[in-house]
């Protein structure tokens, strides 16, 4: 499981060790010294990393930057339905941000964004819960890997989420940024210090609260850091945005 992962790259599917088989909360990511694991169901977390460091599958060079190739076409309105209504997020708000479909692979594309709006990555969503890998991330080149929805006024705090959409619902009550996962990298500290960053609101999703602590106890020295902490079985985009502002403002 991840041996064909790229550098980088990763996946989530089922845990093995709690082998809870209605969540795909195990992450697999492949670093230049192994495959790194996190189970972030709370009553698991089993974590740790495996095998040699990365060498190239079957003697072939794999490149770690790579840029989707395949058809895109408008984000069809059933998908938009079917995805984002349920959220509060708009037809033209997705319009804006230049998320398209990818009719072949079944998958949402999102354009990642610096924040400068910039475009330097890609990341592709499946539809359905039964594809895998779940998300297809594709990094452009060695930038800070964290996406930033368009059309934001940048302040000296920002909301840290998961997910794009989170971080889109996010951005209509304050400055948000999606970490596209729950890892808060050195690179992405080091650009939130060059942006002058000085306050962080980790709000993971519900069953995130062990990576959530993690980030404060490592970064607690740098910034003001707040943990939101969520029910369990909810992320950022299921609250209201009356709820957002109650928690943020």
């Amino acid at each position: 499981m991840g041996q064909d992962l790229y550098l980088d790259e990763t996946i989530n599917t089922y845990c093995p060790f709690c082998e809870a088989r209605h969540e795909k909360k195990f992450y697999i990511t492949r670093t230049s010294t192994g495959l790194l694991y996190y189970c972030h169901r709370g009553t698991c977390g089993r974590h740790g990393i495996v095998g040699a460091e990365y060498t190239d599958v079957a003697g072939r060079k794999r490149e770690r930057f790579k840029v989707f190739k395949g058809n895109l076409i408008t984000l069809p309105k059933e998908i938009w339905g079917e995805i984002f209504s349920k959220y509060d997020i708009g037809y033209d708000r997705c319009m804006e941000q230049g998320i398209k479909y990818a009719q072949e692979e079944r998958r949402i594309y999102f354009p990642i964004y610096n924040e400068r709006g910039y475009q330097i990555g890609e990341n592709l969503k499946a539809v359905s819960a039964e594809t895998q890998p779940k998300n297809l991330i594709l990094r452009w080149s060695d930038y800070p890997n964290v996406h930033f929805p368009l059309r934001q006024e940048h302040g000296d705090s920002i909301v840290l989420v998961e997910d794009h959409i989170s971080a889109l619902k996010i951005a209509e009550v304050g400055y948000s940024a999606a970490l596209m996962g729950t890892h808060l990298s050195t690179e992405v500290v080091r650009l939130f210090k060059s942006m002058e960053i000085k306050t962080l609101k980790v709000m993971l999703d519900g069953d995130a609260i062990l990576p959530a602590t993690k980030i404060y106890t490592d970064y607690k020295g740098l910034f003001d850091i707040k943990i939101i902490p969520l029910p369990l079985t909810l992320d950022p985009k299921d609250l209201s945005l009356l709820d957002l502002r109650r928690i943020l403002l």
